[in-house]
Formats: C-alpha cells, sequence, structure tokens
C-alpha cells in the first residue's frame, strides 16, 4: 500500500522552494513550446501556472 499524504500543503517557500527556482530557471532560459511532465499534488506545486 502507498503512503499518501492526505493533509492540505500549501506553498512554503522556507520549507520548500524547489517548484518556485524550477519557474524560475524556466523563466530565464526563456523555454516556450515545451511539455514538462512535473509528478506531484498539493498546493505547493506552482509548476505549469
Amino acid at each position: 500500500m502507498m503512503n499518501v499524504w492526505k493533509q492540505y500543503w500549501g506553498l512554503r517557500t522556507q520549507e520548500c522552494p524547489c517548484d518556485v527556482h524550477f519557474v524560475d530557471w524556466l523563466e530565464a532560459m526563456k523555454l516556450t513550446g515545451k511539455r514538462i511532465y512535473h509528478f506531484g499534488t498539493g498546493g505547493h506545486h506552482v509548476v505549469g501556472e
């Protein structure tokens, strides 16, 4: 059985800044027209916004 976290995990960049850093990197590289698969769930994910 998978261990699934069932509580809401909002964006807390002090604890988990990786999605914000990734989006900053994508913007700095000026990547457009690319499809990126990002696995994860929860309110803390910002990739794709």
